[in-house]
């Protein structure tokens, strides 16, 4: 059981490594959403210009998006590198 485990583990970590590879932004803006800050670390760590994305749809930056959603932390964190 526990190789099972270990299994799904590398699995959802080799999932984020390539989110992350794959569309930074998004995974900045949906880490906004659901107030991850480990995620957005991660993201400013790796994209730091990922701190301006902005949706090309709504205008929303990842800024906005943690103001929407009441994440404070966060957005300390995006002024704190350079979030308009």
């Amino acid at each position: 059981m526990g190789n099972r485990l270990d299994d799904m583990f590398g699995l959802l970590g080799e999932y984020r490594r390539q989110q992350l590879r794959d569309n930074p932004a998004r995974m900045l803006g949906d880490a906004c959403i659901n107030g991850n800050i480990a995620d957005v670390m991660l993201v400013i760590m790796h994209y730091p210009a990922c701190v301006r994305w902005s949706d090309d749809q709504t205008g929303q930056t990842a800024l906005h998006i943690a103001i929407d959603n009441k994440h404070l932390e966060i957005t300390n964190i995006l002024i704190q590198q350079g979030a308009d």
